[in-house]
């Protein structure tokens, strides 16, 4: 009996933090049922991770300050990211940040409606927008999420605190969020695979 392998494809803008601990985790998910690929949007020298990861941007602005130039980028990198997911076929997309969730779920928005996305949000969010300059900037930033976030297949909070302030918030609906501490439960995912 073949039993089917799940391509799942991880984007995130750097591997620092809890993203890092995250990936060293999610590699050693069972290689008879998953195929793996992680992508970041700039390259991280901290990266431990060297079998299967690719690069996506190496020219990111690394400041937080919005401008054209950010834009541009933020563009060619959902191109970019359209391209690799069409090119793929995955079975689903995983991010962990607020930007490679953005650009996922614009993709599966306006494109690919049938990829799966499923988002690790292991900070508060809107403390995360609140800290970016410019008030437009930050109106912008917490409409998208507020409007793409109901797209995710599955949102993934780090503590219950987390899931029911923002689920609250972001209005999203319930049996689209979990609460899994330290964000990954390989005994769980490999048994729904």
């Amino acid at each position: 009996m073949v039993t089917k392998k799940y391509k799942v494809l991880f984007f995130s803008k750097e591997s620092r933090g809890g993203v890092g601990t995250f990936l060293k985790q999610i590699v050693h998910l069972n290689k008879k049922k998953f195929i793996l690929k992680f992508y970041l949007y700039k390259k991280d020298p901290f990266c431990g991770l060297k079998k299967n990861l690719i690069i996506i941007n190496k020219s990111y602005e690394q400041d937080e300050k919005p401008s054209m130039q950010k834009i541009l980028v933020f563009i060619k990198n959902v191109l970019l990211s359209f391209r690799i997911f069409v090119r793929e076929d995955a079975d689903c997309i995983f991010t962990s940040d607020l930007y490679s969730s953005i650009i996922a779920l614009l993709i599966k928005k306006i494109l690919l409606r049938r990829i799966k996305v499923v988002i690790l949000i292991n900070t508060n969010l809107i403390k995360v927008i609140r800290r970016k300059k410019g008030s437009v900037y930050r109106f912008f930033l917490l409409s998208l999420i507020k409007n793409l976030y109901s797209f995710a297949d599955q949102i993934i909070f780090v503590s219950h605190g987390l899931n029911k302030y923002l689920t609250r918030i972001l209005k999203l609906k319930k049996e689209r969020v979990l609460t899994i501490y330290n964000g990954l439960d390989l005994n769980l995912v490999q048994n729904k695979a």
